[in-house]
Formats: C-alpha cells, sequence, structure tokens
C-alpha cells in the first residue's frame, strides 16, 4: 500500500493544476465518518485537496442536485463523491446520477457506467478496480483461473464481473436466485472466490477447497465490529485472501484518487 501510495503523490505533484476530490455528505452517520476520514487522510499523504460538503439531513433530491450542479459548473478539475448511504427521502440513482463523468470518480452514475461498459471511461468503479489490482499482485492467477463472484450487487458484483470480462476473464456469477446445488459445487471448485453480498460469515470454510484465494469485499457492521462475508476459519484453507476489516477497503480508497488521476491526466504538463 505504501508503494501504491507513494507511486500516486509522485503521480499528482507532475500536474500543473492538481485536480481536487470533492465529498458531498448528505446528514450524519458514524460509518459514513469513519469512511471519509479514511480518503481524506489519503488525499492528505498524497497531497491531494479534500473538500468536505455537508448537507442538511432533511435535504431533498433536487437540493443536493441542484447543490451538485453548482459545484461542477466551474472548469477546475475535480472529482466528486456522494458518500452513500443518503437518507430515505432522496433519489439516490438521481443524485448519482446528477454527477458529469467526468468527475464522477466513484462510476455511480449512469453517464459514468454507460461509458465503463462500452471500455470509454479512463475510470473504473473503485471496488471492482481495487479487486482487480490485488489479483494482479498474484502470479498464481491467469485469465483461465476458475473465478467465482458471490453477489451481483450494484457496488461490488456486477461491476466487478464487468470489469474481470473486460480484462480477459471468464467469472461465474452467483446470487440469491441462483441454483443452490450449482453454486455449492462452484465454491467447492473455485480457484478465486470474490465476495461482495454484505453477509457476515457468508462463506464457511466447509464449502471451500484447499489453496483457494478469497477476496472479500463484502463489509457489515454489528455491535460495533465490521465483518466480511468470509468467516475467519476459511483463512486456514485459503492460499491468500484480504482480510476485512485492512484488505480492499483500504485499497479502494487509494482507486478513487487512481480514478481522478486517470480522469485528468491529460491535462498533466510536459515534463520531458
Amino acid at each position: 500500500m505504501r508503494i501504491l501510495r507513494d507511486s500516486l503523490h509522485d503521480s499528482f505533484a507532475d500536474f500543473v493544476v492538481k485536480p481536487e476530490l470533492h465529498i458531498i455528505i448528505v446528514g450524519f452517520h458514524p460509518v459514513i465518518e469513519r469512511f471519509v476520514r479514511m480518503k481524506k487522510r489519503f488525499g492528505e499523504k498524497i497531497d491531494v485537496t479534500v473538500n468536505i460538503h455537508r448537507l442538511d439531513v432533511l435535504s431533498t433530491t433536487q437540493e443536493c442536485q441542484q447543490y451538485i450542479n453548482s459545484l461542477v459548473a466551474t472548469d477546475t478539475p475535480k472529482g466528486v463523491i456522494v458518500q452513500l448511504p443518503l437518507p430515505e427521502q432522496v433519489d439516490v440513482q438521481a443524485v448519482l446520477d446528477s454527477v458529469p463523468a467526468r468527475c464522477d470518480v466513484d462510476v455511480l452514475g449512469a453517464e459514468a457506467q454507460g461509458l465503463f461498459a462500452k471500455g470509454d471511461n479512463p475510470m473504473i468503479p473503485t471496488v471492482a478496480r481495487a479487486i482487480g489490482y490485488a489479483l494482479d499482485t498474484r502470479d498464481s492467477i491467469s485469465l483461465d483461473t476458475n473465478v467465482v463472484i458471490v453477489g451481483n450487487g450494484k457496488l461490488v458484483g456486477a461491476p466487478t464481473a464487468l470489469y474481470m470480462r473486460q480484462r480477459g476473464y471468464a467469472p461465474w456469477v452467483f446470487d440469491k436466485k441462483s441454483d443452490p446445488e450449482v453454486y455449492s459445487q462452484a465454491l467447492k471448485d473455485a480457484e478465486v472466490i470474490i465476495t461482495g453480498v454484505g453477509y457476515p460469515g457468508l462463506i464457511q470454510a466447509d464449502q471451500i477447497t484447499e489453496g483457494v484465494s478469497l477476496v472479500d469485499a463484502g463489509t457489515s457492521e454489528g455491535e460495533g465490529v465490521l465483518r466480511g462475508d468470509v468467516d475467519s476459519a476459511c483463512y486456514k484453507k485459503a492460499s491468500w485472501y484480504t482480510p476485512t476489516p485492512g484488505g480492499i477497503g483500504p485499497l479502494t480508497v487509494a482507486m478513487i484518487f487512481m480514478n481522478l488521476y486517470d480522469g485528468y491526466k491529460d491535462l498533466l504538463h510536459d515534463v520531458s
């Protein structure tokens, strides 16, 4: 992680006008605050300004959209994050869709997602990019590796499956609608299991085979403890795993800034 952080610091140092990150928070939630602090601290370490914008918890969808519109109206390079979750009165997707693709470092809005699906977006959904980065550190994982993705949600499973396919992998994707017997056998046969469900202990040791690689991108919190989808007993059987907390989460934060860099690197001055 330190090597990645140092590399980003050096990359951003080459900008004449350095892009800034803007995070919009609606209301207050302690879990949100923890994630925002992680992003702000990472930005400080690579010398990128992170601006926090706090909207009232009673803000409407239209008020959120208007705030975003005013924020992106200037030409200064910036990334914009709408920190989730949003209050129940807010139309989440409508607000996310108001972030233009050039600023959408989370790749959660319709425009940015559409470009990503076509392979025309320099930015990649951050969790999917973090998972891809983690897998790239493993020499034993190749394009013909048997990969199983558990969960098909908008934040983890679906974008990760698309990103893996774009890179040449052929992952199996399972969700709650999948045939239980097919799912069970797929877990046994898997060489890599990627999870993003948010159900603590979903993957148990008796479901997996010795030597499997486990990438846990599912998080849930209960009684103040952050847990992943993979039960800790699985670690003894795995050849490699990403723990929760401390695995994909911090990498995802780094990927936000990688997206910010990739989205604006055409503004770099000639350093030759």
